[in-house]
């Protein structure tokens, strides 16, 4: 185990082998990046371009992955039109509420290292600059927490660092390799990114794949250590505007392709448990929260467990879910966890000569208690597959089944990298279960338009599941206007339909268990993607 210490109670056997222990029951290990993912991955972007909102955050939002924008608090203006390139805090905290990280890139942007420590009234100096760009974000985006900064031209020293470590809980340099899976405090007030300098000429999105391959390969060695990568960006344009923009100062500038192209081969890595996409504040808080967990386990029968967890840091700042495994009693099968308000079903399965659970719990959040469902054992169960309904029938990972008995959730599980689920020892009776996934919508465009057109016209055929799909509106009709919103969210001009982002059939499932197990094979599909060109 890591810096865990370890408090347990007298029913608690403890062996001792090689300096090292295995606890019996209530026995708990932090895993070293959420859902046990290889390794960490963070997107940056400096200096708050308004690109940031316009083309940033569509990409993001269509994979499902949070950013870090580090603005520079006295760029960026109430209302646009706004400096020119820069966006307003109305963009900002729009980003906010979707998620994303605001980070402090300083005032002004000047370079620390050429400054005196000062004080946080004094302009000019390092403490003004940290401080009262901390202050700005956090009084212009209310309830957001500025936690780590950028510092300029990548620039810092001992002096810069000393006064970073009085406000915030990182600081992002440069580097060339990433960051390892632990950092110390000093480690943390360095911690290390990439950014692609894209070489000349750029007449053509070919020219920047080098640059695209050369990133790949530094994110492949994050994986291959367990580490922590990053991108650092600037501005983001369609490679249509890039000659324009160039010639107009932009630095370096990203262009939507090479991050969609990015964002592609980094959701194949997602979707294989090689990366945990998140925020640097988060990947700084769930590194901290693992390295100074603790528990105690309270108590401990054949039907309950209870496990005191902390970590003794900030917890108005770390309250980062850790993703954990619990042993449990080996006669276990169906376990509720519950913590605080938060209560869960999930099943133990054996891992070597333990029987354990995974689950999520936040230190210092209340005490966790799991109980023993008891499930009796039975030949029953149910099963299944999600697939998505384009030609490839590509499995759909990490979608929630949620599964009830009595109107009560029984259980819920997520799918594998196969698309599979299992709800095993079920008793004989009736059930429902429904299904849903959050991230990665996308799809959509002008060409799912028409086709709905066309079907609206008399012109074109769809299938059950498409019709589920064209009724973006969800008023039980297909026509012009759930093309025209297609259209609309195609172009950004909105951003969500009334139904949700993925769709499913059947959906819910109500089934009368009583003489032989359950299996179906379940068809989902993105909203809008009405030919069924999408592959997750």
């Amino acid at each position: 185990m890591r810096k865990h210490t370890v408090f347990t109670a007298a029913i608690t056997i403890i062996l001792f082998f090689n300096n090292t222990f295995a606890q019996s029951i209530g026995e708990v290990s932090v895993k070293t990046w959420p859902d046990d993912r290889k390794s960490a991955f963070s997107f940056t972007f400096d200096d708050g371009y308004l690109t940031d909102y316009e083309y940033v955050r569509p990409i993001m939002n269509q994979f499902g992955f949070k950013a870090t924008f580090y603005v520079i608090a006295d760029f960026l203006t109430e209302n646009p039109p706004g400096n020119w390139r820069y966006g307003t805090w109305w963009h900002f905290k729009q980003l906010a509420q979707e998620g994303h990280e605001i980070g402090s890139h300083t005032m002004t942007h000047s370079d620390l290292t050429k400054m005196s420590t000062g004080n946080i009234t004094t302009p000019g100096t390092i403490q003004y600059e940290l401080y009262q760009s901390k202050r700005r974000i956090e009084e212009k985006i209310p309830g957001h927490l500025c936690i780590t900064c950028a510092y300029p031209y990548t620039n810092h020293n001992s002096s810069v660092d000393n006064v970073a470590k009085m406000y915030y809980q990182a600081g992002r340099a440069t580097g060339s390799s990433p960051n390892n899976s632990s950092m110390s405090e000093n480690e943390l007030f360095g911690v290390k990114c990439q950014w692609p300098a894209f070489n000349s000429p750029r007449n053509s999105l070919s020219d920047d794949l080098d640059e695209l391959e050369n990133f790949k390969n530094y994110i492949q060695n994050s994986i291959n250590s367990g580490g922590w990568a990053m991108l650092m960006g600037h501005e983001v344009y369609p490679f249509s505007m890039l000659k324009e923009m160039l010639n107009k100062g932009a630095y370096y500038p990203i262009t939507t392709e090479w991050l969609t192209d990015l964002c592609n081969w980094i959701k194949t890595k997602y979707n294989a448990n090689d990366i945990w996409v998140g925020t640097a504040a988060d990947v700084v808080r769930y590194m901290k929260q693992r390295d100074n967990f603790y528990y105690q386990v309270l108590s401990s029968t054949n039907s309950e467990i209870q496990i005191s967890v902390s970590d003794n840091l900030d917890n108005s700042i770390y309250n980062y879910p850790l993703t954990v495994d619990i042993t449990v009693p080996s006669s276990w099968n169906a376990v509720t966890i519950t913590q605080g308000t938060n209560s869960q079903v999930v099943y133990a399965y054996n891992s070597g000569n333990k029987k354990i659970i995974r689950t999520t719990v936040i230190p210092d959040n209340g005490i966790v208690k799991l109980n023993n469902n008891a499930v009796p054992p039975s030949n029953y169960s149910i099963s299944g597959k999600i697939v998505y309904h384009n030609s490839s029938q590509t499995p759909i990972q990490n979608a929630e089944v949620k599964l009830l008995k009595s109107g009560e959730t029984i259980a819920i599980i997520y799918t594998d990298q196969q698309g599979n689920f299992s709800f095993p020892d079920l008793s004989a009776g009736t059930y429902n279960f429904t299904f849903k996934k959050t991230g990665n919508w996308g799809g959509v465009n002008s060409s799912d338009a028409l086709v709905t057109v066309r079907y609206f016209a008399g012109l074109e055929s769809l299938d059950d599941i498409q019709k589920l799909a064209a009724d973006v509106n969800d008023d039980g009709k297909i026509n012009s206007t759930d093309a025209l919103l297609i259209l609309r969210r195609f172009a950004m001009l909105i951003d969500s339909f009334t139904k949700p982002n993925w769709l499913f059939s059947p959906n819910p499932i109500t089934i009368n268990l009583s003489d032989s197990n359950y299996y179906q094979v379940i068809k989902a599909i993105a909203a809008g993607d009405v030919n069924r060109s999408y592959v997750p």
